[in-house]
């Protein structure tokens, strides 16, 4: 299977301007942003709970009531306290991941941290329950775009892209002085 050197050079042809193209556009893509993450199980005090009261349910009153703090976090006037974009999720049981989109320090998530408790603290006092925060903890996880990655396989796209089209102009995979 030998080329021509034209299909040669169309070949490094069109790669060359897929990798320029696919620099372009990597360097107009938006810089990633910083996030901070805030780690939080919730859970009863089991001190105050009475002895009949099986450790399976109060694992499944946690489960259920780490919904309902979820809940919490999408009501209109939750976001008119907490200035930041946030996303929150369960991960298991009563334990819940918040993110901070755009955070520079930890600072937005411990405020959310706080948000979060001084609501517990108002749920149990209206309730007369005794929820709380168990644990919680806050880290920074810093934004990466992996631009080598973007350009190395934009650039092999490219190179097999314009490998098979020169085989289908020089009449590899189809030849039509042969087809009759």
């Amino acid at each position: 299977m030998k080329l021509p050197k034209l299909h040669l050079g169309l070949i490094g042809a069109i790669t060359l301007l897929t990798l320029a193209g696919s620099f372009i556009w990597v360097s107009s893509l938006e810089e990633p942003s910083d996030s901070a993450v805030a780690f939080v199980s919730i859970g009863l005090d089991q001190a105050t709970l009475s002895a009949e009261v099986s450790p399976y349910e109060i694992l499944r009153a946690n489960e259920h009531f780490s919904d309902i703090v979820l809940g919490w976090t999408v009501e209109p006037g939750f976001a008119d306290e907490f200035d930041f974009s946030f996303t929150g999720q369960r991960q298991e049981k009563q334990n819940l991941i918040f993110t901070v989109d755009g955070a520079s320090n930890i600072d937005p998530a411990q405020e959310l941290v706080s948000l979060i408790s001084s609501r517990l603290a108002e749920y149990n006092e209206v309730a007369h329950s005794t929820y709380k925060v168990a644990l919680a903890e806050i880290s920074m996880v810093e934004g990466e775009r992996a631009e080598s990655r973007l350009v190395l396989g934009a650039t092999l796209l490219a190179f097999l892209l314009s490998l098979c089209v020169s085989l289908l102009i020089s009449g590899h995979f189809w030849n039509p002085t042969k087809a009759g």
